[in-house]
């Protein structure tokens, strides 16, 4: 891979981890914690966070931890979420970002706005 491309692939990835970790994202705190934990790896984490969801929500969160524990480049995390349910050919959602975050966004005058 280019060096230009692998510097993308750093910066993407740490401006994600970032959004899950301070809770940018329209999702309670318990999804943005199995988000990060997927990113850092956190097997363990993972698991125990998709166990204190609601069970009609596990699947769907399964499915987006897979796609961050792709992006944070950790394959046993990736291995793990996929025996347990995730699909490697399905779609992950990435919620929006919560309304606040949004509207305090959109006022920062570096924005233009």
């Amino acid at each position: 891979m280019h060096a230009q491309s692998m510097d993308l692939c750093r910066l993407v990835r740490s401006t994600v981890h970032g959004q899950w970790q301070h809770h940018f994202y329209a999702a309670s705190s318990v999804v943005s914690g199995i988000m990060v934990a997927a990113m850092d790896g956190d097997t363990t984490a993972v698991r125990k966070g998709l166990a204190a969801l609601p069970p009609d929500q596990i699947a769907r969160w399964r499915q987006t931890a897979l796609s961050q524990a792709v992006l944070g480049m950790h394959p046993s995390t990736v291995r793990d979420l996929i025996a347990e349910g995730a699909d490697p050919n399905g779609r992950a959602w990435i919620p929006p970002y919560d309304a606040r975050i949004y509207r305090q966004v959109m006022k920062d005058p570096r924005l233009g706005a």
